[in-house]
């Protein structure tokens, strides 16, 4: 069975947010590799909820040392973070649906070629 993990993070001011996501989409592949889906939902101007499913507990387990690092480079600008996981007990996506967001594929692979300070 499929596991999610729901982060919650609040930083300090909005560029705060915005860096720490252009940070976010140079890792991504790198930090979670196991990770099969993502969604991240900015929830308020400082605010951001990511959604990570993973296929198991275990393999989402080996993602953590990435977690780990990612929180490190951004914990300056954080104000808390905190994740819950558990069991996926239900997932649908509309096969009709066109689904938009303000990151594509491409700004990610944009952002693994730049280096961050």
């Amino acid at each position: 069975m499929s596991i999610a993990r729901i982060t919650i993070m609040n930083y300090k001011d909005e560029k705060d947010l915005e860096r720490s996501e252009e940070l976010y989409l140079s890792i991504q592949k790198e930090y979670f590799p196991n990770a099969e889906l993502v969604a991240n939902v900015q929830t308020g101007p400082k605010s951001i909820m990511s959604l990570a499913i993973y296929p198991s507990y275990k393999e989402a387990e080996k993602n953590l040392e990435g977690r780990q690092r990612f929180q490190e480079a951004i914990e300056g600008a954080l104000v808390d973070s905190f994740y819950y996981e558990g069991d996926l007990t239900y997932f649908y996506k509309n096969p009709m649906a066109k689904i938009g967001s303000k990151y594509s594929e491409k700004d990610r692979k944009y952002f693994a070629s730049r280096t961050f300070d």
